[in-house]
């Protein structure tokens, strides 16, 4: 499966189960030659946020299709949003209300039951 397969089914899924879905589309801005040229500040978003209001979540996930792997960027963006995540949950009641992941085609399970049950992992 690839990346864009499981990003439409990913969207599809969180969108069903209430969850407001964001794609960061490919972060670049317009060169002086008028050709896209990749934006330095934004490499290594995640792919998808994710929001849901009742109970409050947010989640950020990268996608990657069959053998896809990282770039640094990504994973220096993941690293950072997951500090983050951890620190708002150890300073919070004892729920977890921002999680971030990587998500792959052989983890639509792991994917339906955080979208379904809100519950994050």
């Amino acid at each position: 499966m690839r990346e864009r397969e499981l990003k439409q089914l990913v969207v599809e899924m969180a969108s069903r189960f209430g969850w407001h879905v964001y794609h960061v589309p490919f972060p670049a801005r317009v060169g002086r030659d008028g050709r896209a040229v990749g934006e330095r500040r934004a490499a290594g978003w995640p792919d998808l946020m994710l929001l849901h209001e009742d109970p409050p979540r947010l989640v950020f996930a990268e996608l990657k299709g069959h053998g896809g792997q990282l770039r640094e960027s990504q994973r220096l963006a993941l690293r950072r949003l997951s500090r983050v995540a951890e620190w708002l949950y150890e300073h919070s009641v004892g729920e977890r209300a921002v999680a971030v992941y990587v998500w792959r085609p052989d983890m639509l399970d792991q994917v339906e039951a955080v979208l379904r049950g809100r519950v994050l992992l």
